[in-house]
């Protein structure tokens, strides 16, 4: 029998606002599950998905690496039930760009969050290592430099849009080389942003495949918990998936509030001071943190949130969540 947990733990209530006298209007401190957004996406749901009759795409079934790209993929779009993470549905559609290089478009869709997340889009090009077949083996590429190393690096389109209309911009920023992959990042350890990037290590191959990516928001609604009208959120989410197939997931995000700013993303900036420095004349207006993790038979997952948020009533409020259920 699975097992399933659901802890919702808000440290300082929505009432103790309101008997404090800050405020009589629950709409006054909204905000809290827009700001745990990236928490949801990761943690996914404790239910699965099943079919459904609104769906007008095959439901994918079996591997990948079974199906070729000309017989299955090629000229359709195909629905993925519980992917990538379970209560997640996900559409896949590849068409032929070049000979041996395809395009691939994957938008996920958030059943149980749609009040929030519209959809995750990530857009790039996959390169056949000769056998038709969409495996390990065939690599991200750039169709406009085939024989580049930066390959891996590059998407088209890599975005969340919400449903206010903000759109969160992602950016791959490094994926170190097999002796400097990331150690696994314990779901247990402290749920605060630390100054500067120390806390990596790497253990020489222990390790199959790390990554880190930046991710910028200009929001375009209003949250409650705020008088400011600009509000922006910076954040990098480090991956790291050891030999023994668990894997490891560490997110940090913060959300300041500059005056008229906006950051230009087609450039692909470096966000570490935004998210580990101070920033002249912005306000930390709150920080999130996300930790999750699989284990090594990739049956049990657990995920924690914890984001503090800086509350124009001069109070912190500050919420958690853990989420553990059975693959």
């Amino acid at each position: 029998m699975k097992n399933r947990t659901n802890y919702i733990v808000i440290l300082l209530a929505l009432t103790a606002l309101i008997f404090a006298g800050c405020s009589s209007d629950a709409e006054d401190t909204s905000g809290e599950d827009y700001l745990m957004a990236g928490y949801y996406m990761l943690a996914g749901e404790e239910t699965a998905l099943t079919d459904d009759s609104k769906a007008t795409a095959p439901v994918f079934e079996g591997d990948f690496s079974d199906l070729s790209f000309p017989d299955y993929w090629v000229g359709t779009t195909r629905k993925i039930n519980n992917y990538p993470e379970q209560g997640q549905k996900t559409y896949v559609t590849v068409s032929q760009y070049d000979t041996d290089v395809y395009f691939i478009s994957s938008k996920t869709e958030y059943p149980k969050k749609e009040e929030i997340l519209d959809y995750y889009l990530e857009e790039y090009y996959i390169q056949d290592e000769g056998d038709e077949f969409w495996d390990g083996d065939d690599a991200v590429v750039d169709p406009d430099d085939l024989a580049g190393s930066e390959g891996d690096y590059f998407r088209e389109t890599m975005e969340v849009v919400f449903q206010d209309g903000s759109v969160r911009k992602e950016w791959i920023a490094e994926i170190p080389d097999a002796a400097d992959r990331y150690d696994a990042f314990d779901i247990d350890d402290e749920m605060a942003i630390p100054d500067d990037e120390s806390f990596i290590t790497s253990t020489a191959n222990d390790q199959s495949w790390s990554s880190k990516v930046y991710y910028y928001q200009k929001v375009e609604t209003s949250l409650g918990y705020f008088d400011d009208n600009n509000i922006e959120i910076f954040g990098v989410r480090y991956y790291t998936e050891l030999a023994d197939g668990s894997s490891s997931t560490l997110v940090f995000e913060k959300v300041l509030s500059r005056e008229d700013a906006t950051l230009d993303t087609s450039t692909s900036p470096d966000l570490y001071d935004y998210i580990f420095g101070d920033i002249a004349g912005a306000t930390v207006l709150a920080e999130t943190i996300t930790r999750e993790g699989i284990d090594s038979s990739r049956t049990d997952k657990k995920s924690k949130g914890r984001s503090s948020i800086n509350t124009k009533y001069n109070k912190t409020v500050t919420v958690d969540k853990i989420l553990e259920y059975s693959l």
